[in-house]
């Protein structure tokens, strides 16, 4: 068998890596409010919107390269969560999720 805990390394496995997924798709701001993160994809995407509404022309080929490049990375992290969702959090139990809390 396993030593050690091996379901409370689950549970801190499940936080460790939804918090790394959180922390691409948005800006997570740390301790030093000063020394923000970069952008995270939602902003892109955000700034993004607000330039092509902007305009009354349809998207230009730029934005839409930009559009593609955030989708593909979007669909990363979906598939990232996907896999921790399928993988990882049935082997944290309920008791060992409130203890993370």
């Amino acid at each position: 068998g396993r030593k050690g805990g091996g379901a409370p390394d689950a549970a801190a496995r499940v936080v460790e890596r939804l918090t790394a997924i959180e922390g691409r798709l948005t800006r997570l701001v740390g301790r030093n409010q000063v020394s923000l993160p970069p952008l995270a994809l939602n902003n892109r995407l955000g700034a993004l919107s607000s330039e092509v509404n902007q305009g009354d022309a349809r998207p230009t080929r730029s934005m839409q390269a930009v559009f593609d490049e955030l989708s593909t990375l979007v669909d990363a992290q979906i598939r990232e969560l996907d896999d921790v969702l399928r993988r990882e959090v049935p082997l944290v139990t309920p008791s060992q999720a409130a203890g993370r809390q």
